[in-house]
């Protein structure tokens, strides 16, 4: 799926766009391919019929002009079948990635960041520029003066265009630092 910008500028990319857009663009591309898939399955009941009755004229003799006719256009509907029924397959991987991302969008926007995160990543920036611009996690865990499991919490609320986060090397398993962009 191509997410592309309302606004004039040629360089804004899906990063820059409001998740409602966004939201919106994946609902309609969500619509526009179940009703695709809808037409695309009715297409194959037709031709599943036509199957039916190849096989069910498979026992009169084909030497009938009008017959071989019949039977040359079912062969090649035949692979239109299974053309179309691949379709529908990929449609519906593509309709349930869709509502992923949709589901997906709708969580963040649960999870709003509030005031105190926002102050907390503040501190975070003036933290790691002041230090050379990274951060052991365990040390900014004790900096910020917030417990382990805020901290994750914390991360995951930070932008990932400024923030890197790392294994530290040659520390212990587990170790991470914070790099500030």
């Amino acid at each position: 799926m191509k997410i592309t910008s309302n606004s004039n500028n040629p360089q804004s990319s899906a990063a820059s766009m409001n998740p409602i857009d966004i939201q919106e663009l994946i609902l309609k591309e969500l619509q526009d391919l179940r009703s695709e898939r809808q037409e695309l399955s009715s297409r194959l009941n037709a031709l599943d019929a036509l199957q039916e009755l190849k096989h069910n004229l498979a026992g009169y003799e084909v030497d009938r002009p009008h017959l071989k006719i019949g039977f040359s256009r079912h062969t090649n509907t035949l692979y239109d079948i299974y053309k179309i029924h691949t379709m529908i397959l990929d449609l519906n991987e593509n309709v349930q990635s869709l509502e992923q991302r949709i589901n997906a969008i709708e969580e963040g926007k649960r999870e709003a960041n509030g005031n105190i995160t926002a102050k907390r990543i503040e501190k975070i920036k003036k933290i790691l520029k002041s230090n050379g611009g990274s951060r052991a996690f365990a040390q900014l865990q004790r900096d910020l003066g917030i417990s382990p499991s805020q901290f994750s919490r914390l991360v995951k609320c930070l932008d990932r265009r400024c923030f890197e986060v790392t294994k530290r090397p040659g520390a212990k398993r587990g170790e991470k630092m914070l790099i500030l962009k």
